[in-house]
């Protein structure tokens, strides 16, 4: 994992870090590449007028424009910078684009959302259903991989696509990386964030091929479940393809 944010990536995170929406990690790593950039320093610069000028354009009077459209623009200025909260307990739908998918570890990722759609997951780790547990190998021999923040097991791989159990812990963030396939996540308890958006148990997140992303796990931590096809390249200075739950 590089230090080092490029400045396109610096560009795409600069509005949530404006508005103080990056996990720790990230925002120190964003504010260390503007403190060595004139250019994206300047771009930060020229963000941030862009709401005062919003807000004196609403005290002036515009015929052509819309009171739809004004609106709208109140509500976005009066939401910046807002805390997020996070949204109800509900049990997305599974990705389209994993439709009629019969590998195991979509199933097992299919019946711990149904589990948690009906109110039975445990309530204790390692949170997985009884159904998904007895068809795999008892928790004891599991091979743990241990890492400063997190620890993870490959629970299963079937037709190349591998089913992962994460335990991240306060202070773990995944590196950016792009995913070169495709990424499911379940959140069996805790709290992650992705992107702009906060993911409570049972809700599920899904990346499609060639999508960026950086989660992180917040309060206590997190456990998920996670479906993964392909590999993922991480971002900065040394590009290279790898599995962003490895190390």
């Amino acid at each position: 994992m590089s230090l080092m944010l490029s400045c396109q990536e610096v560009a795409e995170l600069l509005s949530d870090y404006s508005e103080e929406r990056l996990p720790a990690s990230l925002r120190l790593r964003v504010r260390l590449h503007l403190s060595l950039c004139h250019g994206c320093a300047v771009l930060r610069s020229t963000l941030n007028v862009t709401p005062r000028v919003c807000r004196e354009a609403l005290t002036e009077s515009f015929p052509s424009v819309p009171l739809e459209a004004r609106a709208a623009l109140a509500r976005a200025l009066a939401d910046l910078g807002r805390p997020r909260s996070a949204k109800a307990l509900a049990v997305d739908p599974p990705p389209v684009d994993l439709a009629g998918q019969e590998d195991a570890p979509f199933r097992f990722l299919s019946q711990a959302r149904e589990s948690l759609a009906q109110g039975h997951m445990p309530s204790e780790a390692p949170y997985l259903p009884q159904e998904v547990l007895a068809l795999l190998p008892p928790p004891s021999q599991w091979p743990w991989r241990t890492h400063p923040t997190s620890r993870s097991v490959l629970l299963c791989e079937d037709r190349g696509v591998r089913l992962t159990l994460l335990q991240a812990l306060p202070g773990y963030q995944q590196p950016l990386h792009t995913h070169l396939g495709s990424e499911s996540i379940l959140v069996l308890e805790g709290h992650l964030e992705d992107g702009d958006e906060l993911f409570t148990r049972g809700r599920w997140a899904h990346h499609r091929n060639g999508t960026s992303h950086a989660p992180a796990a917040l309060g206590s931590g997190c456990w998920c479940l996670i479906r993964e096809e392909g590999t993922a390249r991480t971002s900065g200075l040394f590009h290279r393809n790898r599995n962003p739950l490895a190390a």
